[in-house]
């Protein structure tokens, strides 16, 4: 988050009954699909996950979501226990994401991107600090 801001938008998450009253239904062995609308203000790009939990699980598993098309994102998961499921979201702006994604137009475009290299630099020297950390 930038100055106070809440840049990632999620709405229209499917499957959901009367907003979240009543539970779906799925029996042991089926996947359940999960799909939202996700976006951002600006060009920025987007990453997101699916995590869930049944009801007495202290630690929640991971999906990643993968884009469909728009802005709608989808995740799945099994159901593997009979029981009552918990899913939610974690979405962020991938600031090393956006930059492959202009580094990719503006060499194709043949402009000169010795300075984006740099800044990519500097995005992973920073991802590595953060995947050492305990």
């Amino acid at each position: 988050m930038v100055e106070g801001r809440k840049r990632v938008v999620i709405e229209n998450v499917e499957p959901e009954i009367n907003g979240g009253a009543f539970p779906i239904k799925r029996v042991i062995g089926e996947k359940v699909i999960v799909e939202a609308d996700i976006f951002a203000d600006g060009h920025d790009s987007l990453s997101a996950m699916l995590l869930f939990k049944k009801h007495g699980n202290r630690e929640w598993e991971e999906c990643p979501m993968k884009f469909i098309e728009n802005d709608r994102w989808r995740g799945e998961f099994i159901v593997e226990e009979i029981g009552i499921y918990y899913y939610t979201f974690q979405c962020w702006v991938d600031h090393f994401k956006t930059w492959q994604k202009d580094l990719k137009k503006k060499f194709v475009a043949g402009q000169d991107i010795s300075e984006d290299i740099l800044i990519g630099v500097q995005h992973i020297e920073e991802a590595s600090k953060r995947s050492s950390e305990p």
